[in-house]
């Protein structure tokens, strides 16, 4: 620009051209301008660097961008800069008018909801500016990407939190299922405080939460793509929520924690479901999901995630693993629980065979599982029989010391209930306290 101006002294080589051209911007009284500063994203290049000394060469820059930049402006002097960067564009507007703006999100909205493979095409379209040199690449994502690459290189815990977050549902993401107990607390805080920063993410439920836009969701996981990275990031989101996720003994003490996690775990299974590689990670998370669901009265959705979990587990780890039979079970309470008993008994059957054959004496889910067959059975008239089932599982564990917990308890009310329906009352009578001593003295009277 300078020589473009033929500014005197800018036909030397060894003359300073920003020097010139930002001196002319300031002491020339007559011109009219506008310059536009556009993707101001990089501190580092705008605002002098304080950890050290530029040594100085002949490709050096002695002074940082922000020295060069125009000074006067008024009514014929305009400066226009973008960024990404909420506070790069605080700091540079100093006294000036810094303005957020946002896209017009209805395209992408409405591309969301139609197919993932319709955004996707529609982020990497180039898109022509006619203001711009033509053959410039100009698609969404690589505009998004700009920020992404930035953010990856100045803080690398920014770039693997918001890699994280692309895998969880996008709203109302708890901080603290983000963050790993080995991140110091002001590290997590500035990659946050980073991403937010840029606007990718918004804090919300008292700055406990944060939210994902749709389209910075959407481009991360077509970058991660392009990395080869979704697969390793979604069995990362997978470990994480498997571990987080309460399991079916705490719904009752955790169930508003359970709320807010059970978006971001059925996320996680559906990222998890794209690899042909399914794991016990995601067959122990949908069996919790499945609790999580049948506590909520969920119980369509809850059997379609106990019968993943048994898939997973027998194909995994064999028809007799614990894991295999403990989901088998399930689906056979989900079935009674759907008024199908006898379809239950069948299951529920099969899971008993299952504990049988794989010869876990007074294992307590073996206990659960003929409280539970019983409970089918009873449901049918079918009282004799399930009197009987109760009656042998107490017997095993009846000369076993110790071995009184809330299973055997179960099973013990489970005869009770079915004693009742026989009209043997005096019997049932002295089993149900019993059930309720042993209740108290396991869980305490308080609860």
């Amino acid at each position: 620009m300078a020589r473009r101006l033929k500014l005197p002294g800018s036909d030397s080589r060894d003359a300073d051209l920003c020097q010139l051209f930002s001196r002319w911007l300031n002491e020339e009284e007559d011109a009219s301008w506008l310059m536009i500063l556009d993707n101001a994203d990089n501190a580092d290049l705008v605002f002098p660097r304080v950890e050290s000394v530029v040594p100085e060469t002949a490709n050096d820059t002695r002074d940082a961008l922000i020295h060069f930049l125009p000074k006067r402006l008024g009514a014929q002097r305009y400066l226009l800069v973008t960024t990404r960067s909420r506070h790069m564009g605080e700091d540079l507007a100093e006294e000036g008018e810094c303005i957020a703006t946002t896209m017009s999100i209805q395209q992408y909205l409405t591309a969301l909801e139609e197919h993932e493979t319709n955004l996707k095409d529609f982020l990497t379209k180039e898109l022509q500016d006619p203001r711009r040199q033509r053959g410039f690449p100009n698609s969404v994502f690589r505009t998004w990407k700009l920020s992404l690459d930035q953010i990856l290189a100045q803080d690398p815990l920014a770039g693997k939190l918001l890699s994280l977050m692309s895998m969880l549902d996008r709203q109302h993401i708890p901080k603290n299922l983000l963050q790993s107990s080995t991140e110091r607390q002001v590290d997590f805080e500035m990659a946050l405080g980073m991403l937010e920063g840029f606007t990718l993410i918004t804090k919300e439920l008292k700055a406990e939460a944060v939210t994902l836009h749709p389209l910075v969701q959407a481009s991360i996981q077509y970058w991660l793509e392009e990395t080869q990275s979704r697969y390793k990031t979604a069995q990362e989101a997978l470990e994480l929520l498997e571990r987080k996720f309460p399991s079916d003994d705490y719904y009752e003490e955790y169930g508003s924690e359970c709320e807010l996690l059970f978006p971001h775990a059925q996320a996680v299974l559906y990222h998890s479901r794209l690899s042909e590689n399914m794991t016990v990670r995601l067959a122990s998370l949908s069996y919790n999901l499945a609790w999580f669901e049948s506590w909520k009265g969920k119980y369509d959705a809850a059997l379609q995630s106990a019968s993943e979990a048994y898939s997973v587990h027998q194909a995994v780890s064999g028809e007799l693993a614990r894991e295999t039979l403990r989901s088998l079970d399930l689906r056979g309470v989900l079935l009674s629980r759907q008024g199908k008993f006898g379809a239950a008994e069948e299951v529920l059957r099969r899971a008993l065979d299952g504990y049988d054959k794989a010869s876990i004496p007074n294992d307590e889910e073996r206990m659960d599982c003929i409280s539970h067959l019983a409970d089918a059975l009873q449901s049918q008239g079918n009282l004799k029989e399930a009197e009987n089932l109760c009656r042998t599982g107490l017997d095993e564990v009846h000369d076993c010391p110790g071995n009184e917990n809330l299973h055997t308890l179960g099973l013990i009310n489970r005869l009770a209930s079915v004693l009742r329906k026989q009209n043997k009352f005096k019997e049932a009578e002295q089993l149900a306290p019993r059930a309720v001593e042993g209740r108290k003295r396991i869980l305490g009277i308080q609860n």
